[in-house]
């Protein structure tokens, strides 16, 4: 075999070394490739991947330059994380963030989180509003951490920097509760035309409660908005008013969805979180360009699972890349980077918030393949390898991938239910490899 460039093996000599393992029940990858990746397919990882030195804020930026290529012109790069708490992740998103924004002008960042909630975030983010501490509490439990409180203070550095016109935003994706979002709304209302507030309270609280409305009840409420939209800028402004109409649109999604059971559920979820960001570029305007971290599943261009008897899950990804084939005969550029993982630490549900660790990856998986190749933090482009050939069918062929979301039992390792087959080439255009995990670092850790 070919030895690796020599950059990447003098860095690979510093990584932990990772040792095949069995572990996992045969059954854990029953419709995947259960054979181990070919030696052209390592070969091609080890010469192909590009080394990082380092994932804290200390480094260099310059490091980084591969993602000059694999972004491009997209407007929308969307970075996942093979679980929900893991501190290498969160630190990469952040590094990612200050390179994507102080080199290629993104303007805008989103993650899978409360879009209500968000919006105190932002104020923080943006405007200097209220405190950092206060901005944290509006974050699910599991990213009040370390990294988040750190890629926050740096957005709110740069949009103190006066030389910086176009201030970044953060934004939430997801649906998350209604009740804030009818409170918030129905103050607006209150502000703006009294009177039209009062008659549609019933209806604002029934979609905040949880409440039956009639049929007609969200057009209603969307058409008031445009109806009445030039009294609304009036007492308020352009930006408010189509914030607030967002706000009608939020309920709708979240009432929607609980008429949706199960899967049905599940991908009107990630279908809505696509609208949102959708959204945020519309009302960003020309020029803006947004990153979104959520999790693997939700970023994947196939799908967030394949579930037999019902076929696909939507993803966020997969709804964006639809759109990208269908829009006015060009696409609506979009670049998927997914991570991986061999082994380590994570927080995750599970009796509580607590730290979970898995060991060595499947002999016939990604992060096995990565780990024969000497990788320790690297960074691959997938749109580099060959059209054919063994790499090709390893890329594209079904083989374990980590997938570890907010829930976790010690107990799924063993019955293989922390993989899922995966298609590397057709979920993610790059992918971003560490050998070893460590927990997130919790702020308020549970005692």
């Amino acid at each position: 075999m070919k030895s690796p460039a020599p950059a990447l093996a003098l860095f690979a000599s510093l990584c932990l070394h990772v040792q095949d393992s069995s572990g996992g029940s045969a059954s854990a990858s029953s419709s995947a490739t259960s054979t181990l990746a070919p030696a052209e397919v390592v070969r091609w990882l080890a010469e192909t991947a590009k080394p990082l030195a380092t994932l804290e804020g200390t480094g260099s930026l310059a490091e980084l330059a591969p993602l000059r290529d694999i972004v491009g012109d997209a407007r929308i790069v969307a970075i996942g994380e093979a679980t929900h708490g893991s501190h290498e992740f969160f630190a990469f998103k952040r590094r990612a963030l200050e390179y994507l924004v102080s080199e290629l002008g993104f303007t805008d960042f989103a993650m899978e989180t409360d879009w209500t909630q968000a919006l105190v975030v932002n104020g923080w983010v943006e405007h200097g509003h209220g405190d950092l501490e206060g901005a944290l509490r509006n974050l699910s439990g599991l990213w009040r951490t370390e990294e988040y409180r750190d890629l926050l203070v740096w957005m709110r550095a740069w949009n103190a920097e006066p030389a910086h016109a176009r201030k970044l935003r953060f934004h939430g994706l997801d649906l998350g509760q209604p009740a804030l979002t009818a409170r918030r709304l129905q103050e607006y209302l209150a502000r703006v035309e009294p009177e039209v507030a009062e008659s549609v309270a019933p209806v604002i609280a029934s979609l905040g409660g949880g409440g039956k409305i009639d049929a007609g009840d969200l057009d209603g409420l969307l058409s008031l908005f445009d109806e009445l939209r030039e009294g609304f800028v009036e007492h308020s402004s352009e930006a408010e008013w189509a914030l607030y109409r967002q706000h009608v649109t939020i309920l709708g999604q979240t009432h929607l969805q609980r008429q949706k059971p199960g899967n049905d559920g599940t991908s009107w979820r990630d279908r809505c979180m696509a609208d949102n960001a959708r959204w945020i570029l519309r009302q960003r305007g020309a020029g803006a360009r947004l990153v979104i971290s959520a999790h693997n599943g939700h970023v994947s261009r196939a799908g967030l699972t394949e579930v037999e008897g019902y076929g696909t899950i939507e993803s966020i990804g997969r709804a964006l890349s639809a759109d990208a084939k269908t829009a006015k005969g060009e696409e609506l550029a979009m670049v998927v980077i997914g991570t991986a993982f061999a082994r380590g630490g994570f927080h995750a549900y599970g009796n509580g918030l607590r730290a979970f660790e898995v060991g060595a990856p499947r002999p016939e998986s990604r992060e096995a393949a990565c780990v024969a190749a000497g990788l320790c933090l690297a960074l691959l482009d997938l749109r580099s390898a060959p059209a054919d050939g063994p790499v090709r069918t390893w890329l594209d062929e079904a083989r374990p991938l980590r997938f570890v979301g907010g829930q976790f039992d010690d107990t799924w390792p063993e019955q293989g239910a922390d993989v899922q087959p995966s298609r590397l080439a057709a979920e993610f255009d790059a992918l971003f490899f560490v050998s070893e995990v460590t927990p997130s670092r919790l702020l308020n850790p549970p005692k």
